[in-house]
């Protein structure tokens, strides 16, 4: 997009206490207007993930004044009402993403400024076997280890005790 402006103007010299005056009429000022530069999305899990904890990073988009991200559970081909804004209009490059459940994710970034937006590449991330909730026993490896060495030891105290024949 190219803006044009018609300006006129007068410009005032002095020379000797004498002023000059110079008109300018109708010049014309073209601002070429572009949205953001293209730019890449990328995240710390590759394409899958053990944890569910992952950040999602972009470069910069020249010309950006904000960016957007948004996820969603199929490929991404169009911005529209079905995708899930997870962040708006930041200035950040990075997001930290926590506590994801098994499943396959796809996320992508909007770079946006006035005179129009620009849309990172897609990423999948497919989180596999999550920690989160496993359940944990406080010392239950050596609560298992104690257990272990009581049982044996009964055994080869039972054998001990028997009579002989």
């Amino acid at each position: 997009m190219i803006l044009r402006f018609l300006i006129s103007f007068n410009i005032i010299f002095y020379l000797d206490y004498y002023p000059l005056i110079a008109r300018i009429q109708n010049y014309e000022l073209s601002v070429k207007t572009q949205p953001p530069d293209p730019f890449v999305l990328s995240s710390n899990a590759g394409n899958l993930d053990t944890d569910g904890n992952f950040i999602l990073t972009w470069t910069i988009a020249d010309r950006a004044s904000n960016y957007s991200v948004y996820q969603h559970s199929e490929e991404i081909t169009v911005i529209n009402g079905s995708l899930t804004l997870l962040l708006n209009e930041t200035k950040d490059r990075s997001l930290a993403l926590t506590d994801y459940p098994i499943g396959t994710y796809y996320f992508i970034v909007v770079a946006r400024n006035n005179y129009g937006q620009s849309i990172s590449n897609y990423i999948k991330i497919v989180i596999e076997n999550p920690k989160k909730g496993e359940p944990t026993i406080f010392g239950y490896n050596l609560f298992l280890l104690i257990s272990i060495i009581c049982l044996i030891s009964m055994i080869l105290s039972r054998k001990l005790k028997k009579p002989s024949r």
